[in-house]
């Protein structure tokens, strides 16, 4: 590996370059610029009054100060209109922010020079070197060319106003020394920007993978994995809910209690594997038989259990009726062509009473079933 490839490998392991999101950076940026822009034009704006009242030698100061106010305020409204209407992923959208901090860096080289023959002193370009630094956040290569410009800049204006060989030279290694702190802070606020970003970011995936871990084991917990059904914890829930809906709205309701007839005789002879195939099959044609409003479960072993609100116990007859027909005549290939499948049904009216449970309703539905199995099977009981 070359000296130059390690270089840039360190470069972009310190600077995490190319792992940041360039939109988070933009995001914060531009709610910076907001925030600057509320602080900085008044300070500006009382620059200007003071300098308009006091002197005329300060016309340079003003138009300085002038051309920064009009840039933030324009930058400030562009800001604003980005957010109104959610210009994101844009070149000015990721530009606007680092475009003023090289705005405010030569603002600052700018009065560095025009000051200088006034009040003697680094503090305009440290100030906007700082400043620059601590709050928009540039990368690091961005940082370092536009930190070498302004200074360059400044370097090469400076003559303009100090004529003195050492003062001169001592004006440019103070502006090489506010260059260097700004660019200094910038790097390092850029690493922890970055970090933090990075840090966030892996917490909402973290977040997001926990909550959908947890959304499965919600739907597992509630869910015959065999069948796709609700189980019997989920379907007595719905049950506990509905008597309570109907005890409240006086509404009628009605539950279908269902087992397969013989379904031993099915594993016993074709093997559990195949049982289980049937139990699939049987699930798939009680939900064909269904609306989507109404809540079909397995509730035990071969038996199954359906909700169905707002209907009548003249209708749930009808639908008990619907589905054992359609179990009746189900066929099946392979092995399994000569399985003839049939199911007894007890159907029970959910009505409106204080004193029902889940268990008064299913212990109902469950002598209706086994009135249709004393009966011969394959057939639908009401309960009595």
């Amino acid at each position: 590996m070359s000296v130059k490839t390690r270089i840039g490998k360190l470069y972009n392991q310190f600077f995490l370059t190319g792992q940041v999101p360039a939109a988070d950076i933009a995001r914060l940026n531009n709610q910076r610029v907001l925030i600057i822009a509320l602080v900085l034009i008044p300070i500006h704006l009382g620059y200007i009054i003071f300098f308009w009242l006091t002197n005329q030698l300060y016309a340079g100061l003003i138009f300085a100060h002038g051309a920064v106010l009009i840039i933030i305020a324009l930058m400030g409204l562009i800001t604003l209109n980005l957010r109104k209407n959610k210009s994101g992923d844009t070149f000015i959208y990721h530009n606007l922010a680092p475009g003023l901090a090289a705005a405010y860096l030569l603002f600052g080289a700018a009065l560095y020079v025009l000051d200088e023959p006034l009040i003697a002193g680094i503090n305009p370009y440290l100030i906007a070197s700082i400043a620059a630094a601590a709050v928009i956040i540039m990368k690091p290569g961005f940082a370092a060319f536009i930190y070498g410009l302004t200074y360059l800049a400044l370097y090469l204006n400076l003559p303009l106003n100090q004529l003195h060989s050492k003062e001169l030279l001592s004006l440019r290694l103070d502006g090489a020394a506010a260059a260097a702190i700004g660019l200094g802070l910038s790097l390092m606020l850029w690493r922890i920007n970055a970090l933090n970003i990075l840090q966030k970011n892996l917490l909402k995936r973290q977040n997001k993978l926990l909550q959908k871990q947890q959304e499965e084991l919600n739907h597992m917990a509630r869910t015959d994995m065999m069948t796709g059904l609700y189980n019997r914890m989920r379907i007595t829930e719905y049950l506990e809910s509905e008597i309570e809906r109907i005890n409240r709205t006086g509404e009628e309701s009605s539950l279908i209690l269902l087992d397969l007839d013989h379904f031993n005789e099915v594993n016993d002879f074709y093997g559990h594997p195949n049982g289980d195939i049937v139990l699939q099959l049987m699930a798939g044609v009680i939900k064909g038989q269904l609306r989507k409003t109404d809540i079909p479960a397995r509730f035990s072993g071969e038996e199954f259990m359906i909700i169905l609100p707002g209907t009548s116990l003249e209708g749930a007859l009808r639908v008990a009726e619907k589905i054992r027909q359609a179990i009746e005549g189900c066929t099946f290939t392979g092995k399994m062509e000569d399985l003839h499948m049939t199911a007894s049904c007890g159907v029970v009216p959910i009505n409106q009473d204080q004193k029902a449970t889940s268990d008064s309703v299913y212990q109902k539905a469950s002598r209706a079933l086994s009135s249709a199995k004393s009966k011969g099977r394959n057939r639908v009981e009401a309960a009595c």
